[in-house]
This record gives C-alpha cells, sequence and structure tokens, in this order.
C-alpha cells in the first residue's frame, strides 16, 4: 500500500522530520532520502508544496516548516516558528466548524476545529495534500473569498464581534462542505431582541422555514450586505399560520443575479425589498409585497416554476422569463393584481396535446394582460389558458407560431 508522509518541521544539518500516515512512525530524512523514496517501487508521497514547473519545492519557507537544530543533549531546540498548515479536511461538523488536519506552528499534528474566518485570521498556510484536488481547489477559493471581504473592510473582525455582542446579528452560522463547495450556512436564529437581524456577509447559503423567523422574533430580516450570498431558500410548514403583519426581507439589487432564490410559502405574510430575480417561485393563501418585476431563471426541473394562487398584493406584476436556460412554467389563479405582464422563452400554449407552460385565471380584479415570447400558439387553447378574468379590457399575446384548424362544414 501507497506510503503518505506529513512533514512537520526541518532539523538543521539533518533534514525533514516526516511522519508515516499508515504507521505513525516519525524519521529525519534527506532531501535525497525523500527523491529515493518517492522514486521507488512503493512510491511514497511526502507532503511538499509544489513550485511553478509542477516540482516539489524542498524549501522551508514555501513549506512553512519551523527549523529546530539539535542541541548538545541530543533535544531538538527550535530556532523559529513556522506556520499553521491545513493538510486535510475531514469534512465532519463539529458544532459550527469544519475539522481539520492541522500542522502547528511548532510542528506538531493534530484534529482542529476552524472556521473560514479563522482560517484567514490565523493566516494558515493550506497545502495540495487535502485529499482530492477539487477538494483542495473548493478550499482555497472559499479562503480567497473570505481574504476579499475581509480586506474590503479593515474593521471586519470588530464589526462581527459588535454584531454578535449588540444582536444586531442573530443567525447560527454553519460552515459545511455542499456539492463540492465549501461554503456558510444559515438554518436557524438565536433569540432577536430588536426584531431586526442583518446577516454577515460572510454567508453564501440560507435555508430557513417562516416559522424559524417567527419564533426567533425576527421581524425584519436584512440580507443588503451579502455580497456572497448564493443560494436563498424561503419555505413554510402546512401547519404555519398568516402573521397579522407582514416580515420585510431586505436584498441587495446588486447581487440578486448570482443568487438561486426560491420561495415556498403558504399562508405567509411577507414583504420583500430588492429581490428583482428568482429561479422558483410557489405562494397559495398569501399576502406578498414587493413583487412587481421579477426575472424568473429556473436552474432545477422544478414542477412549476412559477405558481401563484389565491394570494393579494400584487397590483402590478411583470415575470421575465426569457433569460432562463430552460422553458419556465407560469401558472397564475386568483390574485389581486390589475396589470399582469409575462415575457415567455418560446415556451407553448396547446401545441402538444392541448399543454400549456403559460395559465392566468380567476383574476377579478385583472384589466390588462400582456404574454410575449410565446411559441407555437394553438388558438382554440387560448380560452383553455386564460379565463374568468371578468374586468379584463385589454389582452395582448405575441407568438412566433399561431396554430389553428379551419373546417368547412358541408352544404345539404
Amino acid at each position: 500500500m501507497r506510503d503518505k508522509f506529513l512533514v512537520c518541521s526541518y532539523v538543521e544539518g539533518s533534514g525533514f522530520l516526516v511522519v508515516s500516515e499508515l504507521s505513525a512512525e516519525g524519521a529525519v530524512k534527506t532531501q535525497e532520502e525523500i527523491e529515493r523514496d518517492m522514486a521507488g517501487k512503493d512510491s511514497a508521497e511526502y507532503l511538499f508544496v509544489r513550485d511553478k514547473t509542477g516540482g516539489l519545492d524542498f524549501s522551508v519557507e514555501a513549506n512553512g516548516l519551523p527549523v529546530y537544530r539539535e542541541g548538545e543533549d541530543g533535544e531538538l531546540v527550535l530556532v523559529y516558528e513556522g506556520r499553521n498548515r491545513i493538510v486535510g479536511v475531514i469534512d465532519a461538523v463539529i458544532g459550527s466548524k469544519l475539522l481539520y488536519e492541522v500542522i502547528d506552528a511548532y510542528g506538531k499534528a493534530s484534529g482542529k476545529e476552524l472556521s473560514f474566518d479563522e482560517l484567514v485570521r490565523d493566516n494558515y498556510l493550506v497545502t495540495p495534500f487535502v485529499g482530492d484536488s477539487s477538494k483542495y481547489r473548493a478550499l482555497l477559493e472559499k479562503i480567497a473569498e473570505r481574504k476579499r471581504v475581509i480586506s474590503e473592510n479593515p474593521n471586519y473582525f470588530e464589526g462581527e464581534a459588535r454584531s454578535r455582542f449588540t444582536g444586531q446579528d442573530c443567525a447560527m452560522y454553519e460552515d459545511e462542505r455542499i456539492s463540492g463547495d465549501y461554503v456558510t450556512v444559515v438554518r436557524s436564529f438565536n433569540r432577536c431582541e430588536s426584531g431586526v437581524c442583518k446577516l454577515s456577509n460572510r454567508v453564501n447559503k440560507v435555508f430557513i422555514e417562516l416559522k424559524s423567523l417567527k419564533s426567533a422574533g425576527i421581524r425584519v430580516l436584512d440580507l443588503s450586505e451579502c455580497a456572497c450570498l448564493k443560494q436563498f431558500i424561503l419555505t413554510t410548514s402546512r401547519s404555519s399560520s398568516k402573521s397579522d403583519t407582514p416580515i420585510t426581507i431586505i436584498f441587495n439589487e446588486r447581487y440578486c443575479d448570482g443568487v438561486d432564490a426560491r420561495i415556498h410559502v403558504e399562508g405567509a405574510n411577507l414583504k420583500f425589498i430588492g429581490l428583482t430575480s428568482v429561479s422558483e417561485l410557489n405562494i397559495v393563501d398569501s399576502h406578498i409585497e414587493g413583487f412587481s418585476d421579477l426575472r424568473v431563471t429556473p436552474l432545477y426541473r422544478a414542477k412549476n416554476d412559477v405558481d401563484i394562487h389565491n394570494s393579494t398584493g400584487f397590483n402590478r406584476l411583470k415575470l421575465d422569463l426569457s433569460k432562463g436556460g430552460k422553458q419556465a412554467s407560469v401558472y397564475i389563479r386568483g390574485i389581486d393584481a390589475k396589470e399582469i405582464e409575462i415575457i415567455g422563452n418560446g415556451q407553448g400554449i396547446g401545441e402538444v396535446s392541448g399543454v400549456t407552460a403559460l395559465k392566468v385565471s380567476k383574476c377579478t380584479e385583472l384589466t390588462r394582460l400582456k404574454v410575449d415570447g410565446v411559441g407555437a400558439c394553438a388558438l382554440q387553447e387560448l380560452t383553455k389558458s386564460f379565463f374568468d378574468l371578468p374586468k379584463l379590457v385589454s389582452f395582448s399575446l405575441y407568438a412566433h407560431m399561431l396554430r389553428f384548424t379551419v373546417v368547412q362544414i358541408g352544404k345539404e
């Protein structure tokens, strides 16, 4: 079996102190001995960083090694410290942190729970020995993201501590590896005394149920500074009851394009500010404010990309589906909007066995309806797609192809 060696430190005049992962035994080896081991029959692996040509770099500085010398009594004496190094990721979450294999500045190996912020603050060196190359690259990308955020805010750590102390940020953060990416996730909250929770810019994914906001006492969830946010999923349980006052969720329009936002709520009372793009939107028996002009960019094979039933808060609703990679579906029934505009991406109306991806019905206040970007449209199916609209005075349909059947009735 191929052995792997951790390089712990350097001993002046002797070589590198290495430890076998198989036997956990240590030994001091010269560079020449290591190169022979690597070229031998078993071709052992050693933890060294690589230079620009891809070859191993044996320099002490590049590898962040502590340096020792052998004293007169045979004991090793520290000459100078090295760097804290990450040599592996266990991917197990301990509390809210991931567990890493670490070699500290003195050359001692151990397991340690660390947050991504601690990796940056304490200037850990991440070696290519963290496992497969994709895991190594993913960890480097995450650390680079944190370094960028922290460099843009010189008072980042002080601000984080202040927010936690004052209760301005009551979210519970967890560092995880999801689908190959290292991310910081929020799923729950501590009690929010002020009613306003402003999330940190370190969050990448938010997975929450509406009841978690209610139970924490959150009236406003502020995501306006979350430039690193990649995914936001809001759901409700079937037992959820609609509150008298809305919960406000604030986004930043500058960051919305890159966010996979999925809203699945029933019996909710919500107000959105700054949310301009979603991948899924399912609303039932709810009051929703703040949705007037939305881009819908489906990323998954959802049954219904946009499904809004028996809900209020919509005066004017525009849904732009033209930028999506797939032809999204839109089903709207029983909402209070006076104007609805849908821009499609080649969706058909009744062209295959009467199936349509766009339907609007039972909207008693609707006066204007505009549907653009339709693919093939079967004329006789229009009344099955758009119906029970008693106040409708203007209906515009723009389709790439209009299909209809002419039936000639013979004379007797």
